[in-house]
Order: structure tokens, then C-alpha cells, then sequence
């Protein structure tokens, strides 16, 4: 699934609804999150559709906790 400002929408929508949005504000920044399970292709695509659509900088969110190893 992919959400855009808090609301899903279609991969086929997402340029677009993007272009829009830099449109009106040429500095917005994107970021990207997602789950273990994301695909990463999709990730991919998102992240080029993004660029497609006027985005010069797209990041990735990540998690900053640290994944503790039992035993260590």
C-alpha cells in the first residue's frame, strides 16, 4: 500500500497527485517508510515515480532503534 499524506493511493495516481504538491510547494522534502515486509521493488518505483514528479531529494525514514541479539 502506498500513502500519501496520510491517505492511500494508487500507484498510478501517485505522480500526479505529487506534481501537484511540488506545484504549490517547489522545497517540499519526501521521505519514505516502510515495513520489513515492504517490497523492495515497489520502494524502488515509488522513489523514481517521486523523482518523475518533480522531487529532486527523496529519502528513506529508518528506524534508529537498535535491534538487540539475545545473548549479547
Amino acid at each position: 500500500r502506498i500513502y500519501l499524506a496520510n491517505q492511500e493511493v494508487k500507484l498510478n495516481q501517485l505522480t500526479k497527485k505529487v506534481a501537484a504538491l511540488v506545484k504549490e510547494n517547489p522545497r517540499l522534502q519526501m521521505m519514505i517508510s516502510g515495513d520489513r515486509k515492504a517490497d523492495y521493488g515497489q520502494v524502488i518505483e515509488v522513489m523514481a515515480l517521486l523523482r518523475a514528479a518533480g522531487f529532486n531529494q527523496v529519502g528513506l525514514k529508518t528506524d534508529a532503534e537498535v535491534m538487540k541479539v539475545k545473548g549479547k
